[in-house]
């Protein structure tokens, strides 16, 4: 407000002491200028009384700013190659530690008696030589019998067809011979019919 001491925004927003507030009323009781202004005021906080809540950001940031750039470990974790090195030299040093601290297996080469060793070994050999050879045979005699079962039952068939057909040219011929003689036998009829 131009026109009076006080500025308007503060008696809107309620700022002004009660002395200085009846001052800007009665002047506002006056100036129409100072009551425009005031209206225009009051729509403001009306339309932005209207617009949703929204949280204002924290801080603004930019791409140049440090809080953008990656730590040292997020730099790290990153990139697959040295992850695949940290893992690679985890392994291996684990490895190196138990190998290490693991105690070596004590053997004792003094107390082995390899007549003893030979012995058993020739003893579980020729007890499961026996085995294995009558395991052999029987498999081979079972393929044997039943190629041999294949092969009779192949012939069987083949002789089973064969007589069958025999028996089919046999009474076909049969048939033949029967109708000749009985073509023979009406002609000896019809001829000795014919003499009488």
């Amino acid at each position: 407000m131009n026109c009076a001491p006080f500025d308007l925004r503060d008696y809107f927003f309620a700022e002004l002491k009660s002395a200085e507030a009846k001052q800007v009323e009665l002047h506002l009781a006056a100036c129409e200028a100072c009551q425009m202004e005031l209206s225009q005021l009051d729509v403001t906080r009306v339309v932005l009384l209207q617009l949703p809540q929204e949280e204002p950001p924290r801080r603004i940031a930019f791409v140049s700013d440090k809080v953008f750039a990656p730590t040292m470990w997020q730099r790290f974790w990153q990139s697959g190659a040295k992850l695949g090195f940290a893992s690679a030299a985890m392994v291996t040093a684990g490895l190196l530690v138990n190998a290490l601290t693991r105690p070596a297996p004590v053997v004792q080469y003094s107390n082995v008696n390899y007549g003893a060793i030979e012995a058993r070994v020739r003893e579980e050999v020729s007890r499961q030589i026996p085995v294995e050879v009558a395991k052999a045979v029987s498999v081979a005699e079972e393929k044997n019998l039943a190629q041999v079962h294949t092969a009779v039952a192949s012939i069987e068939k083949k002789y089973e067809q064969e007589r069958e057909l025999d028996v089919a040219v046999m009474r076909a011929n049969f048939d033949i011979l029967q109708s000749r003689m009985s073509q023979r036998y009406l002609n000896l009829a019809s001829y000795d019919g014919g003499v009488k």
